[in-house]
This record gives C-alpha cells, sequence and structure tokens, in this order.
C-alpha cells in the first residue's frame, strides 16, 4: 500500500511540468496543437483533481480551466512595454477599465493578467470551499493569481522581450519574456494543483 502511495504521489508531482509545458505550448510553444487541443490538455489536473472528491461537479472545474485559458491577456502579457494604440480591451479588462489612468502600465497589465488567472481556477476554488477543502482553495486560489508574478519574472529576466528565433530546440521555445510568462504560470498552476491534492487527499 505505502509503494502504491508513493507512485500515486510520483505521478501526482508530474503534473508540475506537464501544465509548465503546455502552458507554454497554448502560448505558441512546440508542439504546437491543433483546434486549441492544448488548453483543453492544460485543463485535465483539474478535472482529476476534484473528481473524486466532487463527481461529475469537477467538469465544471475543467471547463472553467479551458475557459480561463482561452480567455484573452493579448493586453497584459507585455508589462514593460506601452499599451498598443487602437487596442481593444479583453473581456475580462472591463470592470477594471477606469483604473486604467490611475495605475502605471506595468500595474494595470498585471492586473489584466491575475484577473485572467482567477477565472482558470475559479471553479476549483468554488468547488473546494463547498466541499470544505479551505486549504485546498487557498493553494488553488495562489496559483491563479501567481499569473501576474509569472510574468513579471519573465520581464525580469528578459527586460527587453528576449530574442525570438524561429526553430524548434527547447531553449528557442524560452527566449521571450512572455514566453518565460507562458511557462511559469502553467508551472504555478501546476503546484497549485498538486498542492491542492495532497492537502485533499493526504
Amino acid at each position: 500500500m505505502q509503494k502504491k502511495t508513493s507512485k500515486v504521489k510520483f505521478l501526482a508531482i508530474l503534473v508540475i511540468p506537464f501544465m509548465a509545458w503546455v502552458s507554454r505550448m497554448a502560448g505558441g510553444g512546440w508542439p504546437k496543437l491543433p483546434f486549441g487541443l492544448d488548453q483543453w490538455l492544460f485543463s485535465l489536473p483539474y478535472a482529476a483533481l476534484l473528481g473524486p472528491l466532487t463527481g461529475w461537479w469537477a467538469v465544471l472545474a475543467y471547463l472553467g480551466a479551458v475557459i480561463g485559458k482561452r480567455t484573452g491577456h493579448g493586453r497584459g502579457i507585455s508589462l514593460k512595454e506601452p499599451m498598443k494604440p487602437g487596442s481593444e480591451p479583453e473581456i475580462l479588462e472591463y470592470p477594471v477599465l477606469w483604473l486604467q489612468p490611475h495605475l502605471s502600465v506595468y500595474a494595470y497589465k498585471g492586473l489584466i493578467l491575475a484577473m485572467t488567472g482567477m477565472l482558470g481556477v475559479l471553479a476549483s476554488v468554488v468547488l473546494c470551499a463547498i466541499w470544505g477543502q479551505w486549504l485546498a482553495a487557498g493553494a488553488l486560489f495562489l496559483s491563479g493569481m501567481a499569473k501576474t508574478p509569472a510574468y513579471m519574472i519573465g520581464w525580469a529576466i528578459f527586460p527587453d522581450g528576449g530574442d525570438s528565433r524561429f526553430d524548434t530546440s527547447i531553449a528557442a521555445q524560452l527566449n521571450e519574456a512572455t514566453e518565460i510568462g507562458e511557462f511559469l504560470a502553467g508551472l504555478f498552476a501546476g503546484v497549485g494543483v498538486v498542492a491542492a491534492a495532497f492537502l485533499i487527499y493526504g
């Protein structure tokens, strides 16, 4: 039984690199899958996490993660660049659009990222809370909000945005600020899922 438990925990931890790389794939990384399949793959761990706890309600967690991944965040990812003139606000941006004149471009774009990151985990957070798993809900909430620091780290590594090279090597997939952000956002999401799994199931 102990050996089986260790194996399950090991497989659970593999969720972290899986979500990190699939998140990068969803942003245009290699290999690029058709029909947005990378976004659907990225969301599977949320269903796997909550299925044993909530049954079919886990479908809501899955669909919520898909919607969050598919929701536009293009106006938020270039933290250290000016807002593109004439660009249309993202869907989730409208409730906070009034804040744009009062915040720096960096802070405002970080807010957009936080909102889109939070949307992806919102259904999972609510389900965990309903089933009394408050610590797991907190872990997932933080992992969603971590989308902003993920991109901040990317722009700290590549303050000028980075150097895009159009080849399929591993190194070339992580040589821009936004590419680092995509990867780390997925990594932090994976950490949240694994932490929630250990908090719920031990």
